[in-house]
């Protein structure tokens, strides 16, 4: 039988097709280097970590890594663990390229802030209570700039010109000096006005002892009663160089 007009068409399609180059997908040339990543943790009894990896490279065998060097903790100790970056999660399919890490023409790290002594990227390890509570103290730090609160062993003061301005205030309304008493924490010392709420005190302790209050309690009692937290330390009779006693639960 003679073709028909599909079979020629066809025909003429598949011819054109054959005379067409392969099609090559490029290869990417997108950098890709393997940068030098540091992990660290406030969390007690853990070690740091360097590890090796790829731009491109996901990183949950990072915090697998760095959990599998822990030799005190163990069990369900990594399902509880998440990095941060600056200050941000990173989620176990984040890539160091993903969290924003810039590398130059060269293929090495532009310094954006976020790197380490060590390592080109600097992760910190958390649990959600310690990251919670750390987030709680920096909040409580931001607080207490704009307060007459300032600790003993980290005195807190602001700029000349401010200083000259409050100096008269300051002498007309006396600070007291007191001291937080933990069981098997070191001591916070204290300035506060008889204005300052009780509220600022227990802020300031956690702000100081941010990982071993982490997701507790913490109650200040004075002469054996309980300090509310929305009263003033002139409500309180509190004295200079009080000692005041600080119930962590």
């Amino acid at each position: 039988n003679p073709p028909s007009d599909d079979d020629e068409l066809y025909a003429d399609l598949i011819a054109a097709a054959r005379r067409q180059p392969s099609a090559t997908t490029a290869p990417s040339t997108a950098p890709d280097p393997t940068l030098t990543i540091l992990i660290t943790s406030p969390l007690p009894d853990t070690t740091p970590l360097l590890i090796r990896r790829r731009l491109s490279q996901r990183l949950k065998d990072v915090r697998l890594a760095w959990c599998a060097r822990q030799p005190l903790h163990t069990g369900a100790f990594a399902t509880s663990i998440f990095l941060t970056y600056r200050g941000l999660r990173v989620w176990d399919t984040s890539t160091c390229g993903s969290m924003g890490v810039k590398i130059s023409r060269a293929g090495g790290v532009l310094d954006d802030g976020g790197g380490a002594e060590g390592g080109d990227v600097h992760l910190e390890a958390w649990t959600r209570e310690a990251f919670e509570a750390h987030k709680a103290a920096e909040e409580a730090r931001a607080r207490n700039a704009h307060l007459d609160l300032e600790n003993e062993d980290h005195g807190v003061s602001g700029s000349p010109a401010a200083e000259a301005a409050t100096s008269q205030q300051q002498t007309q309304e006396e600070k007291l000096r007191i001291i937080l008493r933990a069981k098997d924490m070191p001591e916070v010392k204290l300035r506060v006005k008889a204005t300052t709420k009780i509220a600022d005190l227990v802020a300031a302790f956690r702000a100081q002892r941010e990982v071993e209050v982490a997701g507790r309690s913490v109650e200040l009692w004075f002469d054996g009663d309980r300090m509310e937290e929305d009263d003033c330390v002139g409500d309180a009779d509190l004295e200079d160089l009080s000692g005041v006693d600080v119930v962590v639960r």
